[in-house]
């Protein structure tokens, strides 16, 4: 994942075209290390979104499967790790998903 310094200069010229709920996800992700859904900040407003559940749930990546996607991915990108990309990448792989990787 990206530094908070990062965070900190891609917060200075975004949200242009998203929202802040975009944007503090995003920064919920960096900070927790998962790829978890939007958290609401409490177990009640996390349990209204979420049937009953106190914490978001994970994305159920394991299940897309069979569907053809397309990833794009930048040398320089400041808001990705080749980690994170690389991980997404084979585990679509194996699931017969990945047409193309770039």
């Amino acid at each position: 994942m990206c530094s908070s310094i990062t965070l900190v200069n891609y917060g200075g010229q975004f949200p242009a075209g998203t929202s802040f709920k975009s944007f503090d996800h995003f920064r919920q992700i960096h900070l927790s290390k998962e790829f978890k859904m939007y958290d609401y900040g409490s177990p009640e407003a996390n349990g209204k979104q979420y049937g009953g559940q106190a914490v978001p749930p994970s994305y159920p990546i394991e299940r897309i499967k069979d569907f053809p996607i397309a990833m794009f991915v930048g040398k320089t990108d400041m808001l990705s790790a080749p980690g994170d990309y690389c991980t997404l990448r084979d585990l679509l792989e194996r699931q017969n998903s990945l047409v193309e990787f770039h």
